[in-house]
């Protein structure tokens, strides 16, 4: 149980943080109170763009993987030092999408014990190699 809420938690920081990331020097867009429940959304594609480019070059190993995590937490910490009138939004939002997240996870009642299995081959090919075109 408190693994599950310590990941949703962790999860919903990293999106954040990148979706700031991308908000800021991409879109050149300041961030407001108005538009911080987009951010996430933003994060996840953002995030994805950059794991898929990362996986042409590297496999993404728990190292890569750490490291993006980590970039992650130092960013959305700088930012909580550098604009605090966001701050508190921003802890909402985290404890708010966490709180529902980890609710659908706990009283999930569909148990597939099988799907592990059946995807397991190509998880393991996007793992241990960079992408190979045509697999």
């Amino acid at each position: 149980m408190i693994t599950i809420i310590f990941n949703t938690i962790l999860t919903n920081i990293i999106l954040i943080s990148y979706g700031i990331i991308f908000v800021k020097y991409f879109c050149k867009e300041k961030l407001s109170e108005n538009n911080l429940h987009e951010v996430s959304l933003f994060g996840i594609i953002f995030l994805s763009f950059i794991v898929l480019l990362l996986n042409f070059f590297f496999s993404i190993n728990k190292i890569i993987g750490t490291g993006i995590f980590v970039i992650g937490l130092f960013i959305l910490l700088n930012e909580f030092i550098k604009n605090n009138s966001i701050k508190k939004e921003i802890i909402k939002i985290i404890s708010i999408s966490s709180l529902i997240s980890f609710i659908l996870i706990v009283y999930s009642n569909v148990y597939r014990p099988d799907a592990g299995l059946y995807h397991l081959p190509f998880i393991s090919i996007i793992n241990e190699n960079k992408i190979i075109i045509g697999s």
